[in-house]
C-alpha cells in the first residue's frame, strides 16, 4: 500500500506548539526580570510617562530586555508566517529565516529612528519617546499572541475572521502610535506633516518590505 503524504500546516507541525510555549515563557521571564513590565506597558497606553518615571517604574535588566526582544521578534515572525502561508511545508527552517528577516527590519527601524531622533529631538524628548513607543510595541505583541495562537490551532475558522484579528492588532498599534506622536510633538501644523512622513518612512515602509519578502519566501 503506497504511503500517503501528510499535508503540512501550522496545526499539523508539532514544533509550532513548542515554539508558542517558548515564546510565552520568554515573555514571563521578561516580566519577572523587569518587574511591572506588562502592567506599566498597558498603563502607559493611556498615560504619557515623563522622564522622571521612565527608570523608576521598571527595573532595567539586560536579560529581561533580551528575553522581551526575542519574544517580540518571534511572535511577529510567527504572525507573518502563519498569516501568509498558503501551501507547501510549514517548515521550522523557514520560520528561522523569517526570524532573521524580522530581526534585520527591527534593527533598521531602531537605527533609523535613533538617527531621526538625534537630528530633530533633544535627549530628554528622545528618552520619553523611545520609552513610550517601546511600551506600545510590547502591548501590541502581547495582544498579537492570542491571535497567532487562534490562527495556528483553529484552522477551521474562516480566513476573513483570522485577518480581522490581525487587522484589529494593526489598527491598535497605528492608533496609539499616532496619538502618542501627536501628544509628544504637536505644536504646529508643520509638525503634523513631519509625523505622518516619519510614520510612513520608518514604520510602514519597512513593515511592507518585510511582508513582501516573507510572501516571496514562502509562496
Amino acid at each position: 500500500m503506497p504511503a500517503i503524504d501528510r499535508i503540512s500546516s501550522a496545526f499539523s507541525e508539532p514544533w509550532t506548539a513548542w515554539t508558542m510555549l517558548l515564546l510565552i515563557l520568554l515573555l514571563i521571564v521578561a516580566d519577572r526580570m523587569q518587574r511591572g513590565l506588562i502592567m506599566n506597558s498597558f498603563h502607559g497606553l493611556f498615560h504619557l510617562q515623563e522622564r522622571d518615571s521612565i527608570f523608576s517604574d521598571i527595573t532595567p535588566n539586560i536579560y529581561g530586555v533580551v528575553a522581551l526582544r526575542m519574544y517580540q521578534i518571534g511572535i511577529v515572525a510567527m504572525a507573518l508566517y502563519s498569516g501568509l502561508f498558503t501551501e507547501g511545508r510549514f517548515s521550522f527552517l523557514t520560520y528561522l529565516i523569517i526570524i532573521a528577516l524580522t530581526l534585520i527590519v527591527f534593527l533598521i527601524v531602531h537605527y533609523l529612528t535613533g538617527l531621526v531622533n538625534f537630528v530633530f529631538l533633544s535627549k530628554e524628548q528622545t528618552e520619553i519617546a523611545m520609552h513610550n513607543f517601546n511600551g506600545l510595541l510590547t502591548c501590541t505583541t502581547i495582544l498579537l499572541y492570542p491571535v497567532v495562537a487562534i490562527v495556528l490551532f483553529t484552522p477551521e475558522l474562516s480566513e476573513w475572521i483570522l485577518w480581522t484579528g490581525y487587522g484589529i492588532v494593526v489598527l491598535f498599534y497605528v492608533s496609539f502610535w499616532l496619538s502618542k506622536a501627536f501628544i509628544l510633538f504637536f505644536n504646529k501644523l508643520l509638525v503634523c506633516i513631519y509625523i505622518l512622513l516619519y510614520f510612513c518612512t520608518l514604520e510602514i515602509a519597512p513593515l511592507a518590505g518585510m511582508v513582501f519578502a516573507v510572501y516571496m519566501l514562502i509562496n
